[in-house]
């Protein structure tokens, strides 16, 4: 009991984290499916976004970047037990587009 009371005290110290938020928003697997795939709460989900949204806003507004077009590869099929949990799936072509747009 003590060990789960701890690993919860832990767990609930990540929402307070920015940078495990903006991590993991911006991990091309992931992304805010992640969140939402794992029904976290709606609420949080939007706050994740919209400070996502204004620390990059915040870092580089000044900085002019050209659109770029990212090709998907073929991946072989994996035998690796995580690949096959639908969270942790290799992120569809249509995946890759920005959310935060």
């Amino acid at each position: 009991m003590l060990a789960k009371k701890m690993l919860n005290c832990y767990y609930s110290l990540m929402d307070k984290s920015k940078v495990y938020c903006i991590s993991m928003v911006l991990h091309p697997r992931h992304k805010l499916a992640y969140f939402k795939n794992a029904e976290w709460d709606l609420n949080w989900i939007e706050t994740t976004e919209v400070l996502v949204h204004e620390e990059l806003t915040h870092l580089y507004s000044s900085i002019q970047l050209k659109p770029t077009t990212i090709k998907p590869h073929k991946v072989s099929k994996s035998t690796d037990m995580f690949d096959q949990l639908p969270v942790l799936a290799l992120p569809k072509p249509g995946d890759l587009d920005s959310e935060l747009d």
